[in-house]
């Protein structure tokens, strides 16, 4: 799976987070990480947890996701 694809399912996650009325700031969370994966230069699949939470946006449980 290519950066864009899996940024596109972050920002699909926080739609539905954003249907379901979750915390702005967990929504806001997720659109950050969609627009920082979907643009990164390097495939992110093969990246650790480590190396995904040093991406900017990416905090501390979206890295644990392990896109």
């Amino acid at each position: 799976m290519d950066n864009r694809s899996i940024g596109h399912v972050f920002g699909q996650i926080a739609d539905l987070l954003e249907i379901k009325g979750e915390n702005v700031f967990k929504i806001r969370a997720y659109r950050s990480a969609s627009e920082t994966i979907g643009a990164w230069p390097d495939p992110v699949a093969r990246m650790s947890d480590g190396q995904l939470r040093d991406l900017p946006g990416i905090g501390k449980e979206i890295g644990r996701a392990h896109v």
